[in-house]
């Protein structure tokens, strides 16, 4: 991870970027809400990464930009998290 940031609409809704650096095999990345202690994931389907674009094994050494946007009630008041 290279950097990454959060900024909150008008909306309500936030939207998320983040820059890897370096990816090798990774098929994408999931976001999660902590609800009652619990992180629950909120993306319907993995927001895809590298892994996906190339060959197996494959270094993609100048990494990737991503950005996902959550909807307004899932980003109330709430801590998020990224995995991959």
């Amino acid at each position: 991870m290279v950097g990454y940031a959060a900024r909150a609409g008008r909306d309500g809704k936030t939207l998320l970027q983040w820059e890897t650096g370096r990816e090798v095999n990774n098929l994408g990345f999931n976001i999660y809400s902590e609800e009652d202690g619990k992180r629950v994931r909120i993306n319907k389907s993995l927001i895809v990464g590298s892994g996906l674009m190339a060959s197996p094994g494959t270094v993609m050494s100048a990494g990737r930009s991503y950005a996902w946007q959550t909807s307004a009630d899932q980003a109330k008041g709430a801590a998020l998290w990224m995995k991959n």
